[in-house]
């Protein structure tokens, strides 16, 4: 009890103080986990970010910013509608996931920029893209912040394509990992606020297009299940995709082994069954428009 206390006051302590792991770090992890990041987590997700790009229903000369392109899974979607008169900016803070992206891709109407998408959108002048994507990231950042800065770069009838982790998505990894935090609570250095941005389900990305100032055309939920035959595969699993970006550099490094080891110990006592451990990646996704 006492340990939870303490667990629990550190966590708010770290929050008000903005103790929260520094883009920068995330951003080094993306870098670290380019070269697996494909096999480990976009080709199972990747049916699903290419049903977004589909059902845009995106003009083939169109120009389009893809936004936190990542490997370029979406990226390469959006290269099947547009032609040469069209125009594609790919664009994500890691410049391995953009390396590995330029190795699918060589056209010469798709760019990529490595930068910040909140900056980038900055830079970009008003309504000048006739859509926006992006996909798996709007929790990097305030998510209304993010959109009303999308609206101001779309054109009249650009249309926006997201889709996001829901807030539920991967729980027993998010819990498992809270447990280990409360074994070893004094070791903890850092808290991320990224869960806090995610949107719980449809409805409330729907409220975010309507508070951003978008005219909402359709969301839908879905979702990717892994399953693993124990937690050390699991572990191996987390610790190559962006489900772990960041959340491992909260802890002390002196006690990632002992961290590692709970984790295993723990999911393996809370979830692992005859069959192994079934994981669901559950995901909400939905398209809007500037009018």
């Amino acid at each position: 009890m006492i340990s939870k206390l303490y667990f629990y006051t550190k966590i708010f302590y770290l929050l008000i103080s903005r103790r929260l792991i520094p883009m920068e770090t995330i951003k080094e992890d993306y870098n670290s986990l380019a070269s697996t990041y494909d096999e480990y987590f976009s080709n199972i997700t990747r049916p699903h970010s290419q049903e977004l790009v589909r059902r845009l229903n995106i003009n083939s000369s169109a120009t389009v910013l893809d936004l936190a392109c990542g490997t370029g899974t979406i990226t390469a979607e959006l290269r099947k509608y547009i032609c040469p008169k069209g125009k594609i900016i790919a664009v994500d803070s890691s410049e391995q996931m953009i390396n590995k992206a330029k190795d699918k891709i060589n056209e010469k109407n798709v760019e990529f920029i490595c930068g910040g998408m909140l900056g980038i959108l900055d830079e970009c002048q008003e309504n000048s893209f006739d859509c926006v994507t992006c996909g798996w990231a709007i929790g990097y950042a305030s998510p209304l912040e993010l959109l009303k800065k999308i609206k101001r770069v779309l054109k009249q009838n650009g249309k926006i394509g997201i889709i996001e982790n829901r807030k539920d998505t991967l729980s027993p990894l998010r819990e498992t990992g809270i447990k280990v935090m409360q074994r070893y609570p004094q070791h903890i250095l850092y808290v991320m606020d990224l869960t806090l941005h995610l949107p719980r389900d449809e409805r409330h990305l729907e409220r975010l297009y309507k508070k951003a100032g978008l005219k909402s055309l359709e969301v839908w939920e879905g979702e990717a299940k892994f399953s693993f035959k124990d937690g050390r595969e699991v572990l191996n699993w987390v610790l190559h995709t962006g489900a772990s970006a960041g959340f491992d550099r909260m802890m002390d490094p002196k006690v990632k082994n002992k961290c590692d080891n709970a984790f295993i110990e723990i999911i393996e006592r809370d979830y692992k069954t005859k069959e192994g451990i079934n994981i669901s990646h559950k995901y909400v996704a939905g398209i809007a428009e500037r009018i």
